[in-house]
């Protein structure tokens, strides 16, 4: 990751992806609810990498490479 990267996450509040979970043809996700103090940071982000079993985060992710949808958010 670029400085200039870091520099921008630094003004957003991390959101992560707590839990992975198929439920029938449905695959779902538990993502962090993380409150934002729009006071002093811009926004938040959420890397898209898949948790491991044990909670932490592995190293299989995902890229959006179309504008992307928020549902329900």
């Amino acid at each position: 990751i670029s400085q200039a990267s870091n520099d921008a996450r630094s003004s957003l509040v991390e959101q992560t992806i707590l839990l992975e979970k198929d439920v029938g043809s449905l695959s779902l996700r538990k993502v962090s609810n993380t409150t934002v103090d729009y006071s002093n940071k811009s926004g938040w982000y959420l890397d898209l990498i898949k948790p491991n079993m044990s909670g932490t985060t592995g190293q299989q992710g995902e890229r959006v490479v179309s504008a992307p949808i928020l549902r329900n958010g």
